[in-house]
């Protein structure tokens, strides 16, 4: 028995278990696509969701659902995987960092990710700052919900990121300035996207490049920022995204 929280986590683990034969039963909510659920539910996994009032990611909704699955864990004796502390999502991010690092040619003078769990900020971050020292790290939230930048928690539209809390695998250390995005602007950025420049993906990725505009128009011409396209547009056909 494994347990997985939330999207992204939970359908990488499905495919996991359905190849290996393992049991996994997934806590999460109906605030997420419908079609990262149905994922999920295709490879096997039960799914146990939690009711979100409409109007976006409420603060309370993470430690809701990481404190159900301890208590399913429990109950099952499975294995909690607890992504939030989980140093392997720091990890799994630096080849990304050492592969890009190795590809592009010249210099990255910034490198700008929203942050849910904080794996891809700082594994990747850590690795491209061997190569690049001088490189500017900039954690992506959102705007409603500033809590890297000092602010109150707060209901937000944006799915992926802005937790309500700080990650516990995201140090002070590991970035070095933070940029807010509305759910409004990653929303509509991420429509641009698709139908501009062939960009298919959601929100979050949306927030991504609303950050490196403003880094790329601020540091000037000649500079060169990197993010990244964290997802598909497949995963958000049914949430009025696109429609």
């Amino acid at each position: 028995m494994n347990w997985g929280s939330t999207h992204a986590t939970g359908a990488s683990l499905g495919l996991v278990c359905a190849v290996t034969g393992h049991p996994l039963r997934v806590v999460t909510s109906d605030a997420f696509a419908a079609e990262k659920i149905v994922v999920m539910r295709a490879f096997g996994a039960q799914v146990d969701l939690v009711p979100s009032p409409p109007g976006g990611f409420r603060p309370d909704l993470w430690p809701q659902l990481i404190a159900l699955a301890g208590v399913v864990a429990d109950q099952v004796e499975g294995f909690f995987t607890d992504q939030f502390r989980n140093p392997e999502a720091v990890n799994a991010y630096k080849p990304l960092g050492y592969e890009v690092a190795a590809q592009v040619p010249g210099r990255i003078d910034a490198f700008c990710v929203s942050v849910g769990t904080g794996g891809c900020l700082v594994g990747a971050g850590r690795a491209l700052r061997q190569r690049f020292p001088g490189m500017l790290r900039v954690a992506v939230e959102p705007a409603e919900s500033p809590v890297l930048s000092g602010g109150e928690a707060g209901t937000h539209g944006i799915e992926g990121m802005g937790v309500g809390f700080w990650p516990p695998l995201v140090a002070e250390h590991d970035f070095d300035e933070v940029i807010g995005v509305s759910s409004e602007r990653a929303r509509l950025m991420a429509r641009r996207a698709a139908a501009e420049f062939g960009l298919f993906s959601g929100p979050s990725t949306g927030a991504n490049l609303v950050a490196a505009a403003e880094l790329a128009a601020r540091l000037g011409a000649g500079c060169r920022v990197l993010t990244v396209q964290v997802d598909s547009g497949l995963k958000y056909l049914s949430g009025g995204l696109f429609g």
